[in-house]
């Protein structure tokens, strides 16, 4: 019988800690997005008025969109193929290095990371629909 309850509180953890990976994921894609865009509205506003205050604020918020790509990953890595989370954790990275360069591809980087992690979110968590 000790060893039923065990196997019964075993498999509760694992399902646990599934459903909060996965619940975790989704608000760190969440917020992933909503970094995402406004590292572009303030980066656009700087590029229109040259304001120091906008750059600063995107350099910021890059920083942001680089740790939170990093939590993802710890997040998610459990049911994620590595090269989709690293090419994730490149695009964020390289967003910081864009910005301060004055680049015309940070609209660009920053879409591939939106569409990175809607991909991810889409096909790779375990959904019903991914599985049957």
């Amino acid at each position: 019988m000790k060893r039923v309850i065990l196997s019964a509180v075993i498999i509760a953890v694992a399902i646990v800690y599934s459903i909060g990976s996965a619940a975790f994921a989704g608000a760190s894609a969440a917020e992933i997005k909503l970094l995402a865009d406004r590292i572009e509205a303030a980066y656009r506003t700087y590029a229109e008025t040259e304001d120091s205050s906008a750059y600063f604020a995107s350099i910021e918020l890059s920083e942001r969109l680089e740790r939170e790509a990093e939590k993802y990953e710890n997040a998610v890595s459990l049911f994620v193929r590595d090269e989709r989370l690293s090419t994730l954790e490149y695009s964020a990275a390289r967003v910081k290095h864009l910005i301060k360069y004055g680049s015309d591809e940070v609209s660009a980087e920053l879409e591939s990371v939106r569409e990175q992690v809607e991909t991810i979110a889409e096909s790779e968590i375990p959904y019903w629909y991914n599985i049957l």
